[in-house]
């Protein structure tokens, strides 16, 4: 449907590539407001507690964790604030490049974090495993979810597990 629509307007951009800019765009636009209440307001009520409950079950483990499409770096932030002890490397990634400023500059310098732009592929080419990927309104920008979670799968180490944290679509 997504094509046919394109072909109709005259977008000749295969659809991955528009999604892509699309979203960039939006986000572009977005991303200022975002953690000022303009984003999705319930992501700190509902995801805030089950972070700091997830934050309780890893002490005293150190994990690395994946941040797939981190936007401002909400989740991460929020996992950060109470158990940056427990967290041995964190990689936040996002396709929006002004997304990604506002993660750096809200998690500051950190040696034991990288932000990293891209998609769920390249970030599955650049990196092997982690003991946790967690994902915070993502899934429904998400173009061709069998393809998604057959890279998260790759990217989750033996006995590590992926996390949805929150979807404002009901459809997820």
């Amino acid at each position: 449907m997504l094509l046919e629509l394109m072909r109709k307007c005259g977008v000749e951009t295969p659809p991955s590539e528009f999604i892509t800019e699309v979203s960039n765009i939006y986000h572009e636009i977005e991303a200022p407001l975002y953690d000022s209440g303009a984003g999705h307001r319930e992501m700190a009520t509902r995801v805030t507690p089950i972070i700091h409950q997830f934050g309780n079950l890893i002490h005293p483990a150190e994990i690395c964790v994946l941040d797939v499409g981190c936007g401002t770096g909400f989740a991460s932030s929020t996992l950060l604030e109470n158990h940056s002890l427990n967290i041995r490397r964190l990689v936040c990634g996002d396709i929006s490049p002004h997304m990604l400023q506002i993660c750096r500059a809200k998690l500051g310098p950190r040696p034991n974090v990288e932000c990293v732009q891209g998609d769920i592929e390249s970030l599955s080419r650049k990196f092997s495993s982690f003991d946790v990927v967690m994902s915070c309104s993502v899934v429904h920008h998400v173009p061709d979810l069998p393809s998604f979670y057959k890279h998260v799968k790759k990217l989750v180490s033996p006995g590590g597990f992926y996390m949805m944290l929150h979807e404002p679509s009901r459809r997820f």
